[in-house]
């Protein structure tokens, strides 16, 4: 029992060890949605101005993870004399590899994201309708730190959003590390 209470001991403090040395960070970006879906021989295809806050933490030098908000604007699109409206926010969770060279960081991104959408029809056709779902996400991105607690970074994001041909954000934004 006192065995596997000091394993335990030393097992906590090795990992608080770790996890102290690690890296946290929060952020925001600007950038451009661009949403693309067919059905039925009708395409829309469109984006629109973005923006998303985003949180991490690196527990090991080369691998963390992050989560952010995502709004994705709201691309407009008239397909067949019909105007769509297309509003898309999400939450995302990314395990996230990272390659650090000196004061340029490399990085790319998987997980998960739980989206939320709602479409407005109105001309030809009107009506709305809503839907919300989770699916895969993932991305690659460029950091150059400025300072030690201050990066600029810009990134590409793809979402597996269900009815869609591509939900694609192409992003720059600004890190705080600490």
């Amino acid at each position: 029992m006192v065995r596997r209470i000091g394993v335990l001991a030393l097992a906590l403090s090795l990992a608080s060890s770790v996890a102290l040395a690690g890296e946290s960070y929060v952020g925001a970006s600007v950038g451009r949605s661009k949403l693309q879906a067919s059905e039925s021989g009708l395409s829309f295809d469109d984006g629109d101005k973005s923006f998303k806050v985003f949180g991490g933490f690196r527990f090991l030098k080369f691998l963390g993870v992050e989560g952010s908000y995502v709004n994705m604007g709201s691309p407009t699109d008239t397909v067949s004399g019909t105007d769509i409206k297309v509003d898309t926010t999400a939450w995302d969770a990314f395990a996230v590899g990272a390659i650090p060279l000196g004061l340029v960081e490399l990085f790319a991104k998987a997980g998960y994201v739980r989206w939320s959408t709602d479409v407005k029809l109105s001309g030809a056709v009107s009506g709305s309708s809503s839907d919300s779902g989770t699916d895969r996400a993932y991305g690659v991105g460029i950091a150059f730190k400025l300072v030690k607690v201050l990066a600029i970074r810009a990134e590409y994001e793809r979402f597996d959003i269900k009815d869609t041909d591509k939900a694609d954000l192409a992003s720059v934004g600004v890190a705080l590390r600490f």
